[in-house]
């Protein structure tokens, strides 16, 4: 019965102890919450903050002039192509292009520069680039002001293991690209997509359209 009477005195202690702390806790916290209020610098923003969304003002002086035009961007390339096969998804109907490993492993693939099409288009503030020949795929965006390239890039294209179970292999090319319509990025990535540029006194508009989708 002692026995457990100290254990209950133990507990009641801890029990006490750890009330007292949390108040103290407490108490410190609320005070700094405090003192930090009541402190109209410490809420002030950052001398270099905008309003979002813009004002009318810097509606109007917004750059208005936008470029578009065609590049050529070399990238070193597996020759994976010629050990393509096309096959037919029975779920969406769809059809996608299946790596034949075997063949191409065997055939000791080594890399060479390959030319692509870029389509960028351009501002003061940005230069996005897009990628039709492989999936319409955004593949650079440039932050003008730093020279800063937002998106990953790989500077080679060599077939992977990764992507749908169905399809077995993937370009980890980099940039934003379109999964879809299956899981584990889609069939779409590595087809060649069609454009569309329209350009007015509004702006520049490019469509890129899978057209493997429609057949």
């Amino acid at each position: 019965m002692a026995c457990k009477n100290r254990s209950q005195n133990k507990i009641r202690w801890a029990l006490c102890w750890g009330s007292i702390i949390t108040g103290i806790i407490t108490t410190v916290v609320l005070g700094w919450l405090y003192a930090f209020s009541s402190s109209t610098s410490a809420w002030q923003l950052p001398p270099t903050y905008q309003a979002f969304p813009p004002t009318e003002e810097q509606r109007m002086t917004a750059p208005s002039d936008v470029q578009v035009r065609f590049e050529t961007v070399v990238i070193s390339t597996y020759p994976y192509a010629e050990y393509l096969t096309t096959v037919q998804d029975p779920v969406f109907g769809i059809p996608y292009r299946k790596l034949n490993w075997a063949a191409y492993e065997g055939s000791h693939p080594v890399p060479s520069p390959r030319e692509y099409t870029l389509i960028v288009l351009e501002n003061e503030y940005l230069r996005v680039s897009l990628l039709p020949e492989l999936g319409g795929r955004v593949y650079q965006i440039i932050f003008k002001p730093t020279g800063n390239n937002v998106l990953y890039q790989n500077p080679v294209l060599k077939p992977t293991h990764w992507g749908p179970s169905d399809q077995g292999w993937w370009l980890a090319a980099g940039g934003i690209e379109w999964c879809f319509p299956v899981d584990e990025h889609g069939y779409e990535w590595g087809e060649p997509w069609s454009t569309e540029i329209v350009t007015s006194t509004q702006g520049v508009t490019v469509t890129v359209r899978d057209t493997t989708a429609d057949r």
